[in-house]
């Protein structure tokens, strides 16, 4: 069988799968079945899949690269994306950040929501998953969004990253005395990319860096200061020293919580919630929290 069959093949299962799937979510059919036809068409996209482009369940073509590991498999089986209420905060012709993109769950829906004249830069410093989302943007013909293959920072250089085969989403910058298979990136501050490309507008910062957000935040800091755009930070992966660091941070540019986002809605946050790890903003599950200026909030 040739890998363009096995292709579609598989693609016409995870078609099958979620027509199935919604027709028992309405017939109230019980979960543990789902469950297993899930878990055996998982295994056999694992065993099988060759790379190729799928549909999500947004309507957009996503490049999944080989293996399928679980953000692919979340994008395939309709798992979170770009949430609604900071959508509503990139208007037509707006320009939005996605930093840590991966391989495109906010940068495509981003892209659509700034529309042709507006601009997306999705910062992906991973070269096979940049590689994988450039694709992506192109077979979507969203040329108002770029891939920069660069790991935000608070200093231009040079690190060593840690690709995760199990999962994409959990890639990270490494710590020096860390062991395992690494690949050298190069780093850089928002501020200098910001000037470089002559920003003049910025609506929507998402940041998803596995930790690094607040070193992502020290190198942005004139451009905060300076556009005042919404945010969009996960949360819990941070230490308790950078969660403090980061209210501090984020509190002299007049920033504060609004929202824990969540599926199916969002839960009110404070500062101070974020400060003590509590209400939204408490345990060690990841959560996208929005954070808005004072003129915004």
């Amino acid at each position: 069988m040739t890998a363009l069959s096995t292709t579609a093949r598989l693609l016409k299962a995870v078609y099958r799968f979620r027509r199935q799937r919604d027709l028992a979510r309405a017939l109230g059919l019980p979960i543990p079945f789902r469950r297993r036809r899930k878990a055996a068409l998982v295994a056999r996209l694992q065993r099988n899949w060759p790379g190729g482009y799928a549909v999500s369940v947004a309507g957009d073509l996503v490049f999944l690269p080989q293996p399928l590991e679980f953000q692919a498999l979340r994008i395939l089986f309709g798992g979170p994306g770009a949430h609604p209420a900071a959508l509503g905060f990139l208007p037509a012709g707006g320009i939005a950040l996605d930093i840590g993109a991966n391989l495109g769950e906010w940068t495509l829906p981003l892209a659509k929501a700034a529309g042709a004249e507006g601009r997306v830069l999705a910062f992906e410093p991973n070269p096979a998953i940049a590689q994988a989302l450039g694709r992506s943007l192109r077979i979507n013909n969203l040329v108002q969004a770029a891939v920069v293959e660069v790991a935000l920072s608070d200093r231009d250089g040079t690190a060593e990253l840690r690709p995760d085969r199990e999962n994409s989403g959990a890639t990270r910058l490494a710590a020096a005395a860390e062991g395992g298979k690494t690949v050298t990136v190069r780093t850089c501050r928002l501020d200098r990319l910001a000037a470089e490309a002559g920003l003049g507008r910025l609506d929507l910062v998402k940041i998803d860096v596995e930790g690094h957000e607040r070193r992502v935040l020290e190198g942005a800091m004139v451009t905060l200061d300076r556009f005042h755009p919404a945010l969009v930070l996960e949360s819990a992966h941070e230490s308790a020293e950078d969660r403090a660091a980061i209210a501090d941070l984020l509190a002299r540019l007049g920033y504060a919580p609004a929202a824990a986002l969540c599926d199916g809605g969002a839960l009110p946050a404070s500062l101070d919630d974020y400060r003590a790890r509590r209400g939204a903003c408490a345990g060690s599950e990841a959560h996208d929290l929005l954070w808005l200026p004072r003129r915004r909030a």
